[in-house]
């Protein structure tokens, strides 16, 4: 599961934000990205289920969406569906044999509302703020010492 801190994501030169994307106050989801012992981290895989290459909205419910809206928007701008789409082709498929697109996307948002990020961070002293930095081995040992190891 990759998480991104909007303020932080938005302040690179190379990326340019849409609206107050910026001033989300929360951590949303980059992506969920597979891997295993022997691929750390899968993407662009090939497959040879034809199903799995095409990402197909009437696979996610409209509830599952409205969540998807909160919890992974594109930074960029709307649409986020075009944003999930990308992700799914870029790294779902790699996990088609396990998850089908509805089960990646179920699973992606329920990592998310599992992990309570900013309160792992300020049980480790770190309260994120939009225009704070913090030292990248704060947020390291805070995670560690704070969360469930599943979830590291």
């Amino acid at each position: 599961m990759s998480m991104q801190w909007p303020a932080a994501y938005c302040r690179n030169k190379n990326n340019s934000c849409q609206g107050g994307m910026a001033q989300l106050g929360r951590f949303t989801t980059h992506g969920l990205w597979p891997s295993n012992s022997t691929w750390p981290k899968l993407e662009t895989c090939d497959t040879i289920d034809s199903r799995a290459q095409n990402f197909d909205l009437k696979m996610i419910s409209p509830t599952l969406i409205s969540k998807l809206n909160i919890s992974w928007p594109n930074l960029k701008g709307p649409p986020n569906l075009g944003f999930w789409q990308y992700e799914w082709k870029r790294h779902g498929i790699c996990s088609y044999n396990s998850f089908n697109q509805t089960q990646y996307f179920q699973l992606a948002y329920d990592i998310w509302s599992r992990i309570k990020l900013v309160d792992i961070l300020q049980k480790g002293g770190i309260t994120p703020r939009v225009n704070d930095t913090f030292d990248p081995i704060k947020f390291v040992n805070a995670i560690t010492a704070h969360s469930d190891a599943r979830d590291r």
